[in-house]
C-alpha cells in the first residue's frame, strides 16, 4: 500500500482508544475543529474522527468533512509518526469551505509535528 496509504492499522476505531485521548491527550483547536493527540509508542500515526450530525450537518457535509480530514492526514502522516490523533468537529464545521478546512488542518499538523520533535520527558517514578 505504500507509506502514504491509510490501512486499518492506521485508524482508531475502539471507544477505549477515543476515551484515552480525551483523558490524556494534548488539545488544540480553532473555530471549526478540535484536535486531540497523544504519543502512541508506535512507528506510525493513527487517526480517529468524531464528526457528529450536530457539528457538521447532513450526511453530504459530514462525509465531505471526513474525506478531507482523512486525505489531509494521509498526506501528512509521516510527519506525525508516533501519535494518535482524533479530529472532532465543532458546531458549524460543515459550512467551512474546502480551502479553509485544509488550511486549518495544515496548521494543526504543523503544530503537532513541531511538538513531536520535542523530546518527551519521562515521568519521574514515584517512590
Amino acid at each position: 500500500m505504500g507509506e502514504r496509504g491509510f490501512p486499518p492499522s492506521r485508524r482508531l476505531t475502539r471507544a477505549g482508544q477515543f476515551a484515552a485521548l480525551r483523558a490524556e491527550g494534548h488539545r488544540q483547536g480553532d473555530p471549526g475543529l478540535v484536535i486531540l493527540a497523544r504519543p502512541n509508542g508506535l512507528d506510525h500515526a493513527r487517526l480517529g474522527l468524531a464528526i457528529s450530525v450536530k457539528s457538521a450537518g447532513n450526511a453530504v457535509a459530514r462525509n465531505r468533512l471526513k474525506r478531507t480530514c482523512r486525505e489531509s492526514f494521509r498526506l501528512r502522516q509521516h510527519e506525525l509518526a508516533g501519535w494518535d490523533v482524533v479530529i472532532m468537529a465543532r458546531h458549524g464545521a460543515g459550512q467551512l469551505t474546502g480551502e479553509s478546512l485544509r488550511s486549518s488542518l495544515d496548521r494543526h499538523w504543523r503544530r503537532l509535528a513541531s511538538r513531536a520533535k520535542v523530546p518527551v520527558r519521562p515521568t519521574p517514578a514515584r517512590p
